[in-house]
């Protein structure tokens, strides 16, 4: 009879643990299937660099994870320039008419997500008068 309460205690002991271990490994199996590596983000910025004549000028850095559509619009929603990138980083200048532009859109577009940076665009002209003594 000792020897059945014993192997009994040893048997209920041992079942114990292994639920216990078993319940703990359960617990943290989740929590390892849910760290992932994800997908490199698509990333542009964007930078304004000055004018030249009637020409606005950009620069447009694009890290991209896959195919993907650059697309520069105006205010009026019209494309004025468009292209493929593919994976990797782009880097290009734009030279853009300013024109009557009130707003430059640069849209980058993957897998059906755009990441958009819009500038506005505004022209003032000062007229500045110098008036200086001439001596004859």
């Amino acid at each position: 009879m000792k020897t059945t309460k014993w192997l009994y205690n040893l048997l209920l002991i041992s079942s114990m643990f292994f639920a216990a271990n078993g319940f703990a490994a359960a617990q943290t199996q989740p929590l390892a299937a849910a760290i992932t590596t994800d997908p490199v983000a698509p990333m542009i910025d964007v930078i304004f660099n000055g004018t030249e004549g009637n020409y606005l000028i950009f620069t447009v850095k694009a890290s991209v994870p896959g195919k993907s559509y650059f697309t520069i619009r105006n205010d009026a929603g019209q494309d004025l320039h468009r292209e493929v990138y593919y994976e990797g980083n782009n880097l290009r200048r734009f030279k853009i008419e300013r024109g009557d532009l009130r707003s430059v859109q640069f849209v980058l577009a993957i897998n059906r997500k755009q990441i958009a940076r819009i500038f506005k665009v505004s022209t003032t002209y000062s007229e500045q008068t110098e008036v200086e003594e001439a001596r004859p």
